[in-house]
């Protein structure tokens, strides 16, 4: 019995049919460029390059097989390329296919791509536009941006340093903006809904962000390491900053949080150095690990709270619980003493002396010398701004004191 079965496995072994493997890795020559292939059954597939030139036509065929794919990474560092046209058979660009090709300034997307991988267009800082078949059913151009089929969803973008994203934009996609170190500003359309994942980490210099009222989500790391992002304007409509959306913004030292924003994610401002406090409202029921105030210190080599950081919250609420925690300072402020900004216990003229000072720095484009609880105080009337109206009001106090009209 045990040698009759062994022989039907064996008979079942020999008729299993032979499955074909990939080819090694061939070559061809196109134009002045030398990419690599592979045939994957009845197509071939561009894995990479060894030369290439600053056109690059990838032929639709090769020896008698359409070119379906561009495998992911394909040409990842390919600073030679500055015309890339992709075939009408071509089907699938693989994930960072042409990630970091800095000198890439116009790319032919045909008719038949009907899937684009993550990352594929990262680092391209030099995109001046994006061309698709008029056959094409999947993606579409705006402005020379790519978008999806409707328009509606920009998928990577291309064109001038200080960004205009088209209106009828509501989604801006995963990584559209990834690692473009060209773009210094961004204009936002009125009915943008949604920014993804990573759309903007590793601008390293965009400077400011504004988000129309419209905007009711943002994504894992949207703006993470925008090191030279100073202000960020966050919208009305948004309930949540999510994990690392600011992470690593170093010289961001001022953002507004809207009021009827619930939470705050992991690492939200994580190591976000010029931000020396901010005001949490008390919609905010959740503040995730680090996500404000907080920083890497190299010393202690741990998680460490930054000298000098303030959050303003009221008692009882997330923000005192995170600032006990983190070991933070904590400013109710339902009970300051508003116009004190030397914190020597009273309010007087030289407080509204250095309300004065500071209103007049800003006032001609200096850098705010002002810390946040300065900031907080100075702002003696509580409307968001510091200025002369606030130094009156200081004076004002102070003189009622002065002569008793006021109890100190």
């Amino acid at each position: 019995m045990i040698k009759k079965i062994i022989a039907a496995l064996s008979a079942a072994v020999l008729i299993i049919p032979s499955i074909p493997l990939n080819a090694a890795a061939e070559e061809i020559s196109c134009d002045s460029s030398v990419l690599t292939y592979t045939v994957n059954g009845s197509s071939a597939v561009i894995t990479g390059y060894k030369s290439a030139g600053a056109i690059v036509t990838i032929p639709e065929v090769i020896g008698g097989l359409n070119v379906t794919e561009i495998s992911s990474g394909a040409f990842s560092d390919c600073e030679n390329a500055v015309t890339l046209t992709v075939p009408n058979s071509l089907v699938k660009i693989g994930e960072k296919a042409f990630e970091n090709c800095r000198n890439l300034k116009t790319i032919y997307i045909g008719n038949s791509v009907s899937e684009i991988g993550s990352y594929a267009f990262s680092g391209c800082q030099s995109l001046e536009s994006f061309t698709v078949g008029g056959l094409n059913s999947s993606f579409s151009v705006k402005n020379g941006m790519l978008c999806n089929s409707g328009g509606t969803e920009l998928i990577a973008y291309a064109g001038a340093a200080d960004a205009s994203v088209p209106e009828g934009i509501i989604s801006i996609g995963k990584a559209a903006f990834f690692s473009n170190s060209r773009i210094r500003s961004v204009s936002l359309p009125a009915g943008l809904v949604s920014i993804g994942d990573y759309a903007f980490s590793g601008c390293l210099n965009l400077k400011e962000i504004s988000l129309p009222s419209t905007v009711k989500s943002l994504g894992t790391g949207s703006f993470m390491s925008c090191s030279s992002l100073e202000k960020a304007i966050l919208s009305g409509g948004l309930s949540s900053v999510p994990n690392e959306c600011f992470s690593m913004c170093t010289s961001l030292a001022a953002v507004n949080f809207p009021s009827g924003i619930t939470s705050l994610g992991d690492s939200a401002f994580y190591s976000c150095g010029k931000l020396t406090g901010s005001e949490i409202p008390p919609t905010v029921k959740t503040i995730g690990s680090n996500a404000i105030g907080t920083h890497y210190d190299m010393i202690s080599r741990k998680n460490a709270a930054f000298n000098g950081f303030y959050l303003s919250g009221t008692y009882g609420s997330a923000a005192e619980a995170y600032c006990k925690s983190n070991k933070i300072g904590f400013l109710d402020y339902n009970n300051l003493r508003y116009g004190d900004i030397n914190g020597d216990g009273t309010v007087d003229a030289t407080d509204a002396s250095g309300i004065l000072a500071e209103y007049a720095a800003v006032a001609t484009g200096r850098t705010p010398s002002f810390t946040y609880v300065q900031t907080l105080l100075g702002d003696y009337n509580c409307d968001g701004t510091i200025n002369a109206v606030d130094a009156s009001c200081v004076l004002s106090y102070y003189a009622s004191v002065a002569t008793g009209a006021l109890p100190r």
